[in-house]
């Protein structure tokens, strides 16, 4: 992709997640994101179909990243806790954001694939029902994070590091 181009996705995108920080999606227009970044509607829609393509992509975007951190960790243990919840932390107000605007719940139905798969890599002997369990957990306990921000990343990947290793 040219330099041009990804200079203008990327003011568009983070201009969308400004404005989704201060308001819902379904109340922010073409037309303030267009103006906010410093483009045309012609320009949006040439990157874009509407502004959920654009979440949609914002999401992607986030957990293409997510997927590289990831990489990084082993197996479905501490480790892999551990580097998931550095990169939730590092990037919480973003992830926040898209947690909330996401009513799809695309960012979380990729991260619980992205689980399940890890879980049943590690753990082939568990069947369907401990998967789906512990996959729900995971999800539960990173929603509960975001809304709670009390609680330090490094108690959360302990407490889960140990419920899983509990569970095999």
């Amino acid at each position: 992709m040219d330099r041009r181009k990804r200079k203008t996705q990327n003011a568009i995108m983070s201009t969308f997640m400004e404005l989704m920080a201060k308001k819902d999606v379904e109340k922010i227009s073409i037309s303030e994101i267009a103006e906010m970044a410093d483009v045309s509607r012609g320009t949006f829609y040439l990157h874009y179909i509407d502004k959920y393509d654009l979440l949609e992509k914002c999401i992607e975007s986030s957990f293409d990243d997510l997927e590289h951190v990831c990489e990084t960790a082993n197996s479905f243990d501490e480790n892999m806790f551990e580097v998931t919840f550095d990169y939730f932390d590092k990037q919480k107000d973003t992830l926040k954001i898209i947690w909330k605007a996401d009513k799809e719940q695309i960012f979380k139905r990729k991260l619980s694939a992205r689980i399940s798969t890890n879980i049943q890599t590690v753990m082939p002997n568990m069947d369907e029902v401990g998967i789906t369990f512990i996959t729900a957990g995971v999800i539960g306990v990173i929603d509960y994070w975001f809304n709670n921000d009390n609680i330090a990343k490094e108690i959360l990947s302990q407490r889960l590091s140990n419920v899983v290793k509990a569970t095999v």
